[in-house]
């Protein structure tokens, strides 16, 4: 992650942006210090699934 992604990389492919804009609500976030080198992030995405239907 420090690096950077990998040469070719498109991301993640989820698309959490568009999800975020999609279902109006905000992308929800928070980190937990393990310790003095690794730091886990928690992210919440609250979506409706009426949303993503064609």
């Amino acid at each position: 992650m420090m690096e950077g992604p990998e040469e070719g990389s498109k991301g993640a492919s989820l698309g959490l942006v568009e999800m975020a804009r999609r279902s109006g609500y905000p992308i929800e976030f928070a980190f937990e210090e393990i310790n003095q080198e690794h730091t886990f992030l928690y992210q919440s995405n609250c979506i409706d699934e009426a949303l993503w239907k064609h």
